[in-house]
């Protein structure tokens, strides 16, 4: 778990005000029994405050944060959790996207980097029939300006995980602010100048190398789960390898070239 602090607590309160509309009691029960139903109570009763206050408490405690963690790693693909969970795909993606989103509230708690958080939270948003995409797109960008001046490489790494979000976004979403003929250039430079040219050369964009998929992910760093890899490939195929057409040209470009050298 890292030390450092968030600058800015007052996180944007609409995306998560908007999800507990959505989270019934059936959705708060299976969150809370996700972890073998062990102390199923006190998270109920945990994640029952956090839908009666105004703001998710800082820091997560354990009670409901364990849960949260657990069902981030839910995946709408994989039918056996949908068994175990007893939510359907559609109640599955809220509670993933609520869970995701209350824990970028404070994103040091509990396994996995924020990679995996905010990949899973833009795969729900997607998936979803509600108007989340711009409430989604405002926490990402809150989470930029939480890494703003810091040079270290977790901040770097996920300053970029959340441009790449806040585009896939734009590709899902048309009213995302963010032109994608600026942003998708501005990420694939950034993403080459934190790396040393010669290593990026010879490995980060080779694909034929056969540790490639293994190590050399682009933006590796963010995350060593294979499943988070294969959501975000998912939603790059979906968003970038194919964009609407009602994207301008230019945006239609910077999607298929990113989509290239993601793929």
């Amino acid at each position: 778990m890292r030390e450092y602090e968030v600058p800015n607590p007052d996180y944007p309160t609409e995306l998560i005000d908007q999800l507990k509309r959505y989270v019934d009691h059936h959705i708060v029960k299976a969150i809370a029994q996700s972890d073998y139903g062990y102390d199923a109570p006190e998270h109920k009763a945990a994640i029952q405050r956090i839908l009666d206050e105004e703001r998710v408490p800082r820091p997560i405690q354990w009670e409901p944060g364990e849960p949260f963690s657990l069902c981030k790693w839910w995946d709408h693909r994989n039918h056996k959790e949908h068994e175990i969970s007893g939510l359907n795909p559609g109640k599955a993606n809220i509670a993933r996207a609520f869970c995701c989103a209350c824990l970028l509230t404070y994103p040091e708690y509990g396994s996995g980097e924020p990679f995996d958080a905010m990949i899973r939270l833009v795969d729900s948003v997607i998936r979803l029939d509600i108007t989340l995409a711009l409430p989604c797109f405002d926490m990402l960008s809150w989470i930029q300006q939480c890494r703003e001046g810091k040079e270290d490489e977790d901040s770097k790494y996920e300053t970029m995980t959340a441009e790449l979000c806040k585009c896939l976004l734009k590709a899902a979403n048309l009213d995302c602010p963010v032109d994608l003929s600026v942003a998708i250039p501005k990420l694939i430079r950034s993403e080459r100048e934190f790396r040393d040219e010669e290593e990026a050369d010879d490995l980060i964009w080779d694909h034929s190398n056969e540790n490639y998929r293994d190590w050399n992910q682009w933006l590796i760093g963010m995350s060593y789960f294979d499943q988070s890899w294969d959501i975000c490939f998912d939603l790059v195929r979906q968003l970038f390898l194919n964009p609407k057409s009602t994207l301008s040209a230019a945006e239609q470009e910077s999607c298929k070239e990113l989509a290239t050298i993601i793929l």
